[in-house]
């Protein structure tokens, strides 16, 4: 197994989150892996991004999570 792993556990943990306004958890997709293209756009396009997310997935009632990811070296 590749990265001098001999024995490799993954374990996913998913975490309901909250937030105390919608337009907070709108701002979470900065904290994901499209934050740094989300922060390359202007104001406007952010902006367009961010209500975007609160139509289309807030609005829906879905549920975010944050979905953790880790392996363990023996």
């Amino acid at each position: 197994m590749g990265g001098s792993f001999l024995d490799v556990t993954v374990r996913t943990v998913e975490l309901p989150l909250s937030w105390p306004e919608p337009s907070w958890a709108a701002l979470g997709i900065l904290g994901s892996s499209f934050g740094p293209a989300v922060l390359k756009l202007n104001p406007e396009e952010q902006d367009s991004v961010f209500n975007s997310i609160l139509e289309d997935d807030l609005s829906s009632g879905a549920v975010m999570a944050a979905v953790l990811g880790w392996a363990t070296r023996d």
